[in-house]
């Protein structure tokens, strides 16, 4: 019975990130922010191939979210990930965070990249570069 209950979980899983990746980011979005519990919101990111899920990060605009979600990954598909989130979008988020967690996630950019998300950082938000 419980073989047979996990083999229906799988079949939901690869419904679901089919249905997922037909969807425009700011409808997933919307069904991020509909879902209660950060678990539920971090298992559907986690289900988005790079691509989107950097989209879906940069829309969402949650640091918090963004942080657990990339530091529960293996660092070499958080790294794919934030290949695909621009440097803006990664400052303006990084920008809500703690020192601490910030740098956490300096650890999974590569320098180039993350030189360029630290020099963003330092502009005000009103400016040209922020």
């Amino acid at each position: 019975m419980a073989t047979h209950q996990k083999e229906i979980n799988q079949e939901d899983v690869k419904a679901l990130k089919e249905y997922l990746s037909q969807q425009q980011p700011a409808d997933i979005v919307e069904i991020i922010e509909l879902l209660p519990e950060r678990e539920e919101q971090k298992k559907i990111l986690k289900l988005l191939d790079a691509e989107d899920m950097a989209a879906v990060l940069a829309e969402l605009n949650d640091g918090e979210l963004m942080a657990e979600t990339l530091l529960d990954l293996p660092k070499k598909q958080a790294h794919k990930i934030t290949e695909n989130l621009s440097a803006d979008d990664a400052a303006d988020i990084l920008g809500e965070l703690s020192q601490e967690t910030q740098e956490k996630l300096f650890s999974l950019f590569d320098d180039h990249y993350a030189e360029e998300v630290r020099e963003l950082m330092g502009y005000d938000d009103d400016t040209a570069g922020g």
